[in-house]
């Protein structure tokens, strides 16, 4: 079981990610912010196409911090709330990338362009604009 004080910002998770359709998925995450009763997480995925070399692209040291052995990228605009206990710790990224993922975050915030899909104790997904 992993504990709150365990999971901290730019740590790596595996677990449940609730999506704006009412979906869950189990899905490596980014934490972007620890919350009351779980965690504020970024979507993360891996690139279909390998030549993808955006701004939202995984480093090669990110990789390996996080235990991935696929390229991949994030997508800060796509974010869910999870309880603590519905996710583990694999990895982390680099704070360099953390900060990228977090202003990302924040400017899309600004512009009212995130949905936060959150998951509650029950399994219920919540979505909110």
């Amino acid at each position: 079981m992993t504990y709150q004080s365990e999971i901290k910002p730019g740590d790596v998770v595996l677990g449940a990610f609730a999506t704006d359709s009412g979906r869950v998925l189990n899905h490596y995450s980014v934490v972007l912010q620890v919350v009351e009763g779980g965690c504020l997480l970024a979507y993360t995925t891996s690139l279909k196409d390998k030549s993808f070399r955006g701004e939202q692209r995984f480093t090669m040291e990110d990789m390996m911090a996080a235990n991935w052995s696929e390229p991949c990228r994030w997508d800060a605009t796509c974010v869910s709330v999870v309880p603590h206990s519905r996710i583990r710790r694999t990895g982390k990224v680099t704070r360099q990338t953390f900060n990228k993922i977090m202003k990302a975050h924040m400017d899309a915030r600004q512009r009212r362009s995130v949905t936060i899909a959150m998951l509650n104790e029950h399994g219920k997904v919540v979505v909110s604009a």
